[in-house]
């Protein structure tokens, strides 16, 4: 998903990978980039939104008991589609190279991470 608003990259994800190499690895290939992540709420005006992302990640663990977290997530999730989504959002104001190479950067390290 690309974000015209946030000049930065963040990823949400339904589980958690806070202490992982792989995200460690993920931030440092971002930063390398010369993109910035997202230490902010996403969308304080939305009410499925509004977390905080540190370092441009946040765990959003489904609550697939209630209300969902994200409605596609939480459905996709339940009825065991995936067992895992991640929700990525690249600065879409972003020059178009230094974009394709972000992707390319965020689906390598997702890919390599199991």
């Amino acid at each position: 998903h690309e974000d015209l608003e946030h000049p930065c990259f963040y990823m949400y994800d339904s589980g958690n990978m806070e202490g992982d190499e792989c995200l460690a690895r993920l931030r440092k290939d971002v930063k390398d980039l010369g993109v910035d992540l997202l230490n902010d709420i996403d969308d304080i005006n939305d009410e499925h939104l509004g977390f905080v992302f540190v370092d441009g990640y946040a765990a959003n663990i489904p609550n697939t008991e209630g209300k969902p977290i994200g409605p596609l997530e939480t459905w996709l999730i339940k009825q065991g589609i995936v067992t895992r989504v991640f929700g990525i959002e690249v600065p879409g104001k972003l020059d178009l190279n230094i974009k394709d190479k972000l992707v390319e950067k965020i689906l390598y390290n997702l890919a390599i991470c199991r």
